[in-house]
């Protein structure tokens, strides 16, 4: 139930670049993408709020109408999703409706669903230029013996899941990358650290990728 992605590593934390937005009405249809996807399907989700208030939106992948008026937050292309927000709050006990679009492919259709991304999705390789090499030389052995990004992928996720999971962790010291702290010192960390080291480590060795807050 994604809320917001982010695209941008600083070597602490992922940030949003600042998107451009679109207002849309109740029921209205988010703009056209511009590129063909296959094997999705609609679903749709019900929604009542439990906590005191949100103006966020949380939805499956991809929201394509909302029962309320929403912006719509885009960063260079309406394909490229950032946020859907509420112009007035809702408060606890409201409701809404969205219809998502939801993939469907097999694991073959990933497998074999190749490198030929459009053009928009460059920004998400941008590492930072401090970023430490044993972090990219890490990712490179994990993923040594997939020849696709779908399985380069689980190998990187099944990497991480030998982490301990702790919402207990020391702060990384000022001077220290993040994702290298956690993959070489600390050996642990929560939710945020996890998505951080799959983000980064994809986009070392050429997958891009990026990371959404919501919830699981």
């Amino acid at each position: 139930w994604r809320a917001a992605t982010y695209d941008r590593y600083t070597g602490q934390v992922f940030i949003s670049t600042e998107p451009n937005t679109i207002r849309l009405e109740a029921e209205q249809e988010r703009p056209s993408p511009t590129e063909k996807y296959e094997a999705r399907v609609e679903f749709e989700q019900h929604v009542q709020l439990l906590a005191s208030q949100t103006s966020m939106i949380f939805a499956a992948d991809t929201p394509e109408r909302v029962s309320l008026p929403t912006l719509y937050d885009y960063r260079q292309t309406p394909d490229d999703f950032v946020a859907l927000r509420l112009p007035v709050p809702l408060r606890r006990g409201q409701q809404y409706t969205v219809i998502s679009s939801v993939s469907v492919a097999t694991v073959s259709e990933l497998r074999a669903a190749g490198t030929d991304y459009p053009p928009w999705i460059a920004r998400y390789l941008q590492l930072p230029r401090q970023l430490p090499a044993r972090v990219r030389e890490e990712a490179q052995r994990v993923t040594a013996g997939a020849d696709n990004p779908f399985d380069k992928a689980t190998a990187l996720e099944s990497y991480l899941r030998q982490f301990r999971y702790s919402t207990r962790v020391k702060q990384p010291p000022p001077d220290r990358d993040w994702v290298d702290y956690m993959l070489f010192d600390s050996k642990e960390g929560y939710c945020d650290y996890y998505a951080a080291a799959m983000a980064v480590m994809l986009r070392a060795v050429g997958i891009p990728a990026r990371v959404a807050s919501g919830f699981a």
